[in-house]
């Protein structure tokens, strides 16, 4: 299970694309949700910035609902993580649009 998951990793981490075709069929909708979630995530930090219950020496999305991380690895020189992300829910758990995000060390 761990060489699945260590492959998985690199597999993301190296830009695994879905076929073509798929791809074309999904592009637009990825266009605008990507779109619709900064939108959702630059209305909220105002918010998140002001409560004092937000960590600030840990990992953090600038602003809405993420879970625990998954999948934190180092690889060549950098620190990612994986992490399932909602960037419309707020501090919640949300049924509407939960996604995998990554984030990487400078």
């Amino acid at each position: 299970m761990t060489t699945l998951r260590a492959n998985l990793a690199i597999a993301l981490l190296i830009g695994m694309l879905p076929p073509p075709a798929l791809r074309a069929q999904t592009s637009e909708v990825d266009a605008a949700d990507r779109r619709r979630a900064k939108a959702a995530v630059a209305a909220a930090i105002p918010k998140a910035a002001v409560d004092p219950t937000r960590p600030v020496f840990h990992f953090r999305p600038p602003a809405q609902w993420m879970n625990d991380i998954c999948g934190a690895i180092h690889y060549k020189g950098y620190y990612h993580i994986f992490y399932q992300y909602n960037p419309f829910s707020g501090d919640t758990w949300g049924a509407d649009y939960t996604l995998w995000a990554h984030a990487r060390s400078k």
